[in-house]
């Protein structure tokens, strides 16, 4: 199959992704009588991103209306550079899984919300890696209970971007294991060419830093490259506030701004106990932590303070700037009540977080703790979770702006350790039976 160039946006698709583009819009015409079903996987990089936002205005182009192809991601964040909704949003799936009956207990509001699949052809699923079994498995269960058809995903067409080699899905397992051969075994396996900076094997890891060391060098990175984006990166919610904190402590006029007994509200929106109490600075950037249809803000969407005061925090989004009020909010068990703004600082981001961003370089800190002197206390017995420093690293578009600490001898960063992961992506490479792309 012979293939030009294809531009989308103002920017080339390289010649791999250029061919995928291309096969899909010709695949379009079959799609009917035989959906497509697509795994594209690649490292960071890759243009896996920028090829699914082609794919969808090509879709939409073809069929001629937004819902006949839909986006979406496992994360916030990831949705939200999709400008798309989450999959839990889409398919209701953030009631408790060990309810069995759950998936069939929805009202007419709910199914009102998800009467979109009966008129859509083509769905995509970025960051693929991080949706677990049960999720893949439910989605498919909603595709049916809706359209009524029973086949895979209601006989839709369902193409998945991601990279095993990053994090697996927190708390369950990835789709290759435990889901049936039925859903399984329907995807067909594409894998854009990888980036010359994705060589890894030979990171220098750094050296072993205190809190106050690793805030100080993440002010001076920003500082002596002020047209970069940095970030800090680590294992638990609990160091990466704590790194939030000292980073705006530091700042000049920072903020508190306290967790408030709530304004009567039938529909608070679901919490963190741990985002109870903001501190923020001018200048911070920020991540939106809930829809707010009156700005037509999503979920994830990233930002930057501009002002703030007692009432109102001013915070620059891609789409313009806007007033933010406090919101209600509820911890998972509805047990607790109280009102907050909609943001987070977002110097740092815990790695399973940042999956769907990208920076020019990061920080990545490797302990769960600090001591009482803010030394990062390290288990001789600690092990980095598999794709962990793979995924932090893969964040990074410069891999010399980049270290990690502590510098401990368990850290290894070796393309053999991806051999396992390899050989659960070709599990999926299931050529004959499909017709080939290239």
């Amino acid at each position: 199959m012979t293939s030009s160039q294809v531009i989308f946006e103002g920017k080339e698709l390289s010649p791999k992704s250029s061919q995928i583009y291309e096969w899909v819009i010709e695949r379009m015409k079959s799609i009917e009588t035989n959906p497509l079903h697509l795994l594209v996987h690649g490292p960071a990089g890759t243009g896996k991103t920028l090829l699914l936002q082609a794919i969808r205005k090509g879709v939409r182009d073809t069929f001629g209306y937004d819902q006949s192809c839909v986006s979406t991601a496992p994360t916030a964040v990831a949705a939200a550079l999709l400008d798309s909704h989450t999959i839990n949003h889409l398919f209701f799936l953030w009631t408790p899984s060990r309810d069995e009956g759950f998936l069939d207990r929805v009202n007419d509001h709910q199914l009102e919300h998800m009467m979109w699949m009966v008129n859509s052809k083509v769905i995509l699923i970025d960051n693929i890696n991080f949706v677990n079994a049960v999720t893949f498995a439910t989605m498919d269960f909603r595709f049916r209970q809706i359209t009524g058809v029973a086949k895979p995903f209601g006989g839709l067409s369902v193409i998945v971007f991601g990279d095993f080699h990053q994090l697996p899905p927190v708390g369950g397992n990835g789709i290759f294991e435990g889901l049936p051969n039925e859903l399984l075994d329907k995807f067909k396996t594409e894998c854009p060419e990888s980036p010359e900076n994705l060589g890894i094997e030979g990171f220098d890891i750094g050296r072993d830093l205190s809190l106050e060391e690793v805030v100080k060098d993440y002010i001076a990175l920003c500082k002596a490259n002020p047209d970069l984006t940095f970030a800090i990166l680590a294992t638990s919610a609990v160091i990466v506030k704590d790194l939030n904190d000292s980073i705006i402590e530091k700042t000049d006029g920072f903020r508190c701004y306290p967790a408030e007994d709530p304004i009567e509200n039938r529909y608070p929106k679901k919490g963190l106990l741990a985002d109870m109490n903001l501190m923020i600075a001018v200048g911070c950037p920020v991540i939106l932590t809930c829809n707010l249809s009156n700005f037509s803000l999503k979920n994830g969407t990233q930002g930057v303070v501009e002002s703030l005061n007692d009432n109102e925090i001013f915070v620059k989004f891609p789409s313009g700037i806007f007033p933010l009020r406090r919101e209600v909010w509820t911890d998972q068990y509805n047990r607790k009540r109280w009102s907050q703004f909609p943001i987070r600082a977002a110097h740092a981001h815990t790695i399973e977080r940042s999956q769907g961003m990208h920076f020019d370089g990061v920080i990545v800190v490797r302990n769960k703790e600090w001591d009482q002197n803010g030394l990062p206390i390290w288990d001789d017995d600690f092990q980095d979770q598999p794709g962990e420093l793979y995924t932090a690293l893969s964040r990074a578009r410069n891999l010399d702006l980049c270290y990690a600490t502590p510098r401990k001898p368990s850290f290894v960063v070796s393309k053999e350790n991806f051999d396992e992961a390899r050989q659960e992506i070709a599990l999926m490479s299931l050529a004959s039976l499909f017709s080939p792309i290239l």
